[in-house]
Formats: structure tokens, C-alpha cells, sequence
């Protein structure tokens, strides 16, 4: 069975509770095979799993909310027996582990290894903390995979403050982390440390994520803020009227023209080969692309009249091998040009790690992914040099028909090689939206995410800019779609394609011919080429354009009726009906 966690919250309410529970009687271990689940909130996640794997791909969109729902509903559940925070607990009992359990993880065992007989004495809220930090991790892995390399050297890890890969994987509020640094930190680690309680923690982990009244959009929406001091969080979609906004924001459009040999990528349907053949030629592409932009950054210029380095480059879908992500990383951290680039597909971890007996049968989940790579948010001169890298994993929300092909096809290989199971795409219940000091807020779209018709309207009035790569093949669809798009939400769309078949392109809500800011059609084209997003007047617009339009209206008829002179036509279009700038 691939690793598949559960959303943040619901996996905090289990630990919190599961700790309340083990705290009524000392020395029960929290692992994950000594909890049992209340049964309704058993059926509840069984249906919330059930859904997500088995929904046909006509009703994904259904399959999300229903999924979302159902995780709300066990958030929110009232019930005559209530805990302190008011909810029902999710956990009916924590058992002592019986001989018939799988071990647990080495990882549980380290406290006891650590300390003598004589300081395990008194040490027991010391163990079920570290346990529960543990068991969190697991619950949103849904594997021990992130077990194997959370002590690779020893147990006094790097504070979770630097992991920034473990954090934008993840995606906890800072109170989390700092509760999970408690847990499993160093603090806790030295045998001579003062250790924190199991019944503080247990409050400190129910202050940290108690769940909202819009407790479904939580699960739906990832809102992450960027900080003028470097540092961001999650949450926080209240507007930034002081933000100061740059004049234009600098996105490099990077088309590229070589594929990975997907041939090789994905011959036998069983293992997928990615080794350095199969991404030879596209490597190469990529490595003298960055090399331009690094350049270009180097001397402070792009290639757009006018100067000045790019702030973002763009890189299209199904393209970049994923363990190049580091490499990405190193990247930014030099040139302090952020990164979006889609990634070839890769398979989840399975929680049983995998054999080639166990490789031949069973479900096998794929997950189409961008990488956003951002820079430390501080002007050039304040930051660091390198400067931090900021990485975050977009996993795509739908199946595009070329996905439910591949896994399809793959399925059918397994089989007519002997192997019993399927192929799926495992998609997100997530969409994300940035806010990232002097760019303003923005969101991005993984190819035909575009098509979906949940989300606009909660980011109509909330982003500046809609960022999209794409391996898409009917450009005249896209073309008209990125349009419909760059007007409802009243933002700047760059989408960068594959250069197979072209259609790489830029919008802004201006009127007439302004409106498109770059356009390439053909196939077989390799281009990269920098593009202006303006941002202070389109913020500007964004406030205050509805009333404006009404009053140039307003002047239209004083011209039809006095003959007074028209004031110019504003250089952008009105807002659409109902636009209100919330964010």
C-alpha cells in the first residue's frame, strides 16, 4: 500500500487525543499499532481513503469536497462525551503493544537507549512526547519513510527551523514545529534536560491547530505568507493594503524542446528506470538555460528592454527529473531567481518498503508535482549570500486524460507481465496561494488545473498573478482559457508549455493589444525570454478600478448629453462584475 498522510489537523487531534489517553495510564506506548480509533472516526477516515483512491476521474471534483467533508465533519463532530476543546475525542483507547505487533520503528527506541536505568526513572512523560512527535510525523507520511531519515547522523538533529524541506512538505503552523522541536529536538535529547510535561504538551498541541469555523476551506486552501524578515507561515489571508509592490515583476518563460525518453522512463511498467540516459538530453537543455539566467543575474539584467535581473523563471510540466530539485535549490540560493518547474512523475513510498515481490502486486500510486523554489524575501543587500531557499511541492489536484492514459497503460504491463494491482494518479486536496513581499499574491496551476471550477472563485479578488506550466497540446483552447482566466480573477497569467507544440504565453487585464504581453505559437520551438508582470498598477486597479470604470461611464453619458470632453481610456479594463480586491 503506497504512504498516503492524513491532512494536518485531523492527524494533531489524533496525537493530542492519543496522548490524553496514554496520560490516564502511565508507560502504554504511542505507536501506531497500539491506538484504536472510536469507530465512528474510524469509518469516517476509511470513507474519506475509499474516496480518494476509488472515484472515477469524471468526478474528481465531487471526490474532493466529499473528501474535504468528511474530514470537516470529523473535526467538527458533537458528541455527549466531549474533551476539553469541546469536539469528540478520536481515539478510543491506547493498548500495550501485544507480541503478535510488528516491532516499531528503531526511531521510538532512542530515549531508552540514551538514558541509564537510573534516569529512566521519572523519564516516562520524556518518552510519550517523543513517541507523539513520532507518531505525528508518521500520520502525515503515512509511512516511516520520513522515520528512516529524520536522525541520518545522530539524534541531535538540525532544529526544525533549518529543515525548510521537512516544513514546506509538511506545512504545520510555527507553534506545531516548535511543540514538534520539544518533542524530538535536542532539548529533549540530553539526559540532563529539564523535560516539559505530558500534560503541558498535550495543551500546547491543542493550542497550536484547535480548527476554525472554516475548517474545510483549511483543508482546501494552503495560504502561505512570506515575511519582510525572511520567514513565512501558514495562514494569514487577511490583505496587505501596506505591501510595497514592485513596479513590475521579471518572469523568464523557459520553453524548453528536449523530453525526458519516456520510452525508457516507463518500458516495463514495473520499475521506474530514472537514471541518467533517460534524462540526458533534457538535462542538457536545462543546465544551459540556467546558465543564461545565472548569467543574467550575474550582471543584474534579463533579456527584456529595460534591465534588471529576472525574479522568477518558469519551467514546463513533465519535464524535470525530480531529484534535480536540489540542484534547483543550490540555484536559487546563488542567484536569488526563484524557480517553478514541473516535475516528471514519480511514485509515492509504500509503507511496507518495496521488493520486486511486492513491486508485482498491489495499488502503485503516481503524482504529477511542480517544484516552487523561492529566495529569502529580503532585499538583495539585506539577505544572506547563499540565501535561503525556500521549497515547496504543488502536487496536481486533477487527473489530466494523458495521466489516466499513462497510468492505464502501465496497469496493463503489470498485468501482462504477471503482476496482480493497478496503476493510479493519487491528485491533491489542495490549492495553494503565496503572498510574497513587493510581488504581491499568487497562485499556481499545474496544465489542466485551469479547467477547474472550484477554485476561481475563492481566488477571484485574492492574487496578483496566476502561474501555470503546462505539456498541452490544443493551444488554441489554452490560449482562449488563460485569457478567460486572467479576466475573471483580474490578475497577470504566464503560462509556459512544452516546446513540442509551443503556446507559451503572458496576459494582463489591460485593454485592447496591451492585454498580451508575450505569444508564441509552432512547434519545436526552444525559447527563453523574459516578460514584465506589472503589479503596483494592477494592485491600484484592482482597488479602486470598479469605481473608476463607473465614474469614466458616468462621464460617457455627461459627454452624450453636454457634449462635455472624454477623459482617455483607462489603460485597464474595467474589473468583471462583482470583483471586490479581498486579499
Amino acid at each position: 500500500m503506497p504512504s498516503i498522510g492524513l491532512p494536518a489537523s485531523v492527524a494533531i487531534k489524533i496525537v493530542s487525543d492519543a496522548m490524553e489517553q496514554a496520560n490516564k495510564v502511565k508507560e502504554k506506548p504511542l505507536f501506531q499499532e497500539s491506538i484504536i480509533l472510536e469507530d465512528q472516526a474510524f469509518q469516517r477516515i476509511l470513507e474519506a481513503r475509499s474516496s480518494l483512491l476509488s472515484t472515477p476521474p469524471h468526478a474528481q471534483g465531487i471526490r474532493q469536497e466529499q473528501v474535504a467533508r468528511e474530514f470537516a465533519k470529523l473535526l467538527k463532530s458533537r458528541d455527549s462525551e466531549k474533551n476539553d476543546n469541546g469536539s469528540q475525542s478520536l481515539v478510543k483507547a491506547v493498548l500495550y503493544l501485544h507480541p503478535n505487533h510488528r516491532a516499531p520503528h528503531p526511531a521510538y527506541l532512542l530515549p531508552i537507549l540514551f538514558t541509564s536505568e537510573d534516569q529512566d526513572k521519572g523519564q516516562t512523560d520524556l518518552h510519550v512526547m517523543w513517541q507523539a512527535g513520532l507518531l505525528l510525523l508518521w500520520l502525515l507520511t503515512g509511512g516511516e519513510h520520513r522515520l528512516d531519515e529524520l536522525y541520518t547522523i545522530a539524534p541531535w538533529h538540525p532544529p526544525f527551523s533549518q529543515r525548510q524541506q521537512l516544513r514546506s512538505e509538511f506545512l504545520l503552523p510555527e507553534s506545531v514545529w516548535k511543540w514538534l522541536e520539544f518533542c524530538l529536538g535536542s532539548y529533549v535529547s540530553l539526559p540532563d534536560s529539564e523535560p516539559l510535561s505530558a500534560e503541558t504538551s498535550i495543551q500546547l498541541l491543542k493550542a497550536a491547530d484547535k480548527p476554525s469555523e472554516d475548517v474545510h476551506d483549511e483543508i482546501r486552501i494552503k495560504d502561505i505568507r512570506f515575511n519582510v524578515d525572511g520567514s513565512w507561515e501558514l495562514g494569514g489571508s487577511k490583505p496587505q493594503e501596506d505591501m510595497d509592490y514592485l513596479h513590475e515583476l521579471k518572469v523568464r518563460l523557459v520553453q524548453l524542446t528536449e523530453t525526458p525518453d519516456f520510452k525508457r522512463l516507463y518500458q516495463n511498467g514495473l520499475t521506474l528506470i530514472e537514471d541518467g540516459p533517460t534524462f540526458d538530453k533534457v538535462s542538457r537543455e536545462l543546465a544551459e538555460r540556467l546558465r543564461e539566467i545565472r548569467l543574467a543575474a550575474q550582471k543584474g539584467e534579463s533579456n527584456l528592454s529595460g534591465g534588471g535581473a529576472d525574479d522568477i523563471a518558469l519551467f514546463p510540466e513533465f519535464t524535470i527529473p525530480y531529484w534535480s530539485k536540489r540542484g534547483l535549490q543550490n540555484f536559487v540560493r546563488e542567484t536569488g531567481v526563484a524557480i517553478l518547474a514541473g516535475l516528471t512523475p514519480r511514485e509515492l513510498p509504500r509503507v511496507v518498503p518495496a521488493v520486486r515481490s511486492i513491486h508485482r502486486k498491489g495499488l502503485r500510486l503516481l503524482v504529477n508535482e511542480a517544484t516552487l523554489i523561492l529566495p529569502d524575501p529580503r532585499s538583495p543587500s539585506k539577505r544572506p549570500w547563499p540565501t535561503t531557499a525556500f521549497s515547496f511541492c504543488i502536487r496536481k489536484p486533477y487527473s489530466s486524460i494523458i495521466e489516466l492514459g499513462l497510468a492505464e497503460e502501465l496497469t496493463r504491463r503489470m498485468k501482462r507481465s504477471g503482476g496482480v494491482g493497478e496503476w493510479r494518479f493519487l491528485t491533491s486536496l489542495s490549492w495553494y496561494r503565496f503572498t510574497y513581499p513587493s510581488w504581491g499574491s499568487f497562485s499556481v496551476a499545474i496544465c489542466s488545473d485551469i479547467v477547474d471550477t472550484f477554485i476561481w472563485d475563492w481566488l477571484r479578488g485574492r492574487i496578483q498573478h496566476l502561474f501555470i506550466v503546462a505539456f498541452n497540446r490544443d493551444i488554441e483552447l489554452f490560449d482562449q482559457m488563460t485569457w478567460t482566466r486572467a479576466y475573471e480573477l483580474f490578475a497577470n497569467v504566464a503560462m509556459v508549455n512544452h516546446g513540442t507544440t509551443g503556446g507559451t504565453l503572458a496576459w494582463t487585464p489591460k485593454s485592447e493589444h496591451s492585454k498580451e504581453l508575450f505569444r508564441v505559437h509552432g512547434s519545436n520551438k526552444g525559447i527563453s525570454v523574459t516578460v514584465a508582470l506589472p503589479i503596483s498598477s494592477l494592485a491600484d486597479q484592482q482597488k479602486a478600478g470598479l469605481k473608476n470604470s463607473v465614474a469614466n461611464a458616468q462621464g460617457e453619458w455627461q459627454k452624450v448629453i453636454d457634449n462635455v470632453l472624454q477623459k482617455p481610456p483607462e489603460k485597464f479594463k474595467t474589473p468583471p462584475p462583482g470583483y471586490e480586491r479581498k486579499g
